[in-house]
């Protein structure tokens, strides 16, 4: 298969993230290009930013582990609790950086399973959190209800 260098390009930092025993020839070889081209693309990759080097024990080249995050393995439960405190009880502004809390739910949510996205999707329109209620009570929970 012939890889546009975009292509390409994505396939050595995806291949490299999974395998720190890569060299040249051999990602060379995975791309079906000579090389003298990978050496171009990961220069091109080292100016983009993409923290790449070539790591001697290993013998291949290494992406440093922190630079992509691995997405959030969330339930459904455990998503629906976070958005349901960033935008709705976040909404309140009685909390302390709520409307920083409702652009990290979003960010989270466009890294977690699709079909987890569209249920809360779907779920969300249809919960309601009474917090003149949960004010009332003494320990910290709140109650969710379905409409």
């Amino acid at each position: 298969m012939q890889y546009t260098r975009v292509h390409r390009l994505l396939r050595i930092i995806t291949l490299i993230h999974g395998s720190s025993r890569l060299n040249a020839a051999r990602l060379a070889e995975l791309c079906e290009t000579s090389e003298r081209n990978i050496y171009r693309d990961i220069k091109m990759l080292e100016g983009a930013g993409v923290p790449i080097f070539f790591d001697a024990v290993d013998g291949g080249y290494s992406i440093r582990r922190d630079f992509f995050l691995r997405p959030a393995d969330l339930t459904l439960e455990e998503a629906m609790a976070l958005v349901l405190l960033a935008r709705e009880v976040g909404q309140t502004e009685q909390l302390p950086h709520a409307a920083e809390a409702g652009k990290a739910i979003d960010k989270l949510l466009a890294t977690i399973p699709l079909n987890i996205r569209q249920m809360i999707d779907e779920l969300m329109p249809c919960v309601t959190v009474d917090l003149a209620r949960v004010a009332q009570r003494a320990e910290w929970a709140f109650n969710v209800t379905m409409v």
